[in-house]
């Protein structure tokens, strides 16, 4: 299992939200608590776990941070954010359906 870092910030409540990244985008990390983070690019990878909403890889050298799993410090490849924290870089607009930018959350 890889090492997963977290951008520590408050969970979104809402049932149902509209997310503005999707897997496969690039994206930079715009807002959160740790300013280490801010501005360097991720790739948007998967729906994340534990409250989150992607898990994202850094573009680039992995980090240390503390593993979301098993809180041990280590170097870290991947990070589990929430899609506010994120900005996507693309091109141009892309078509898709408005079921899959929304996730419900149960």
């Amino acid at each position: 299992m890889a090492n997963h870092i977290t951008q520590k910030t408050e969970v979104n409540t809402s049932e149902c939200k509209r997310l503005r990244c999707m897997p496969g985008d690039l994206a930079i990390i715009s807002k959160g608590g740790s300013e280490r983070l801010l501005g360097l690019f991720v790739r948007v990878v998967e729906p994340g776990d534990n409250g989150y909403d992607w898990r994202a890889e850094f573009i680039g050298e992995p980090l240390v941070g503390h593993d979301v799993y098993s809180g041990v410090l280590s170097s870290c490849q991947d990070l589990l954010v929430n899609d506010w924290n994120l900005t996507p870089i693309r091109g141009q607009l892309m078509e898709f359906s408005e079921s899959a930018a929304e996730v419900c959350h149960v």
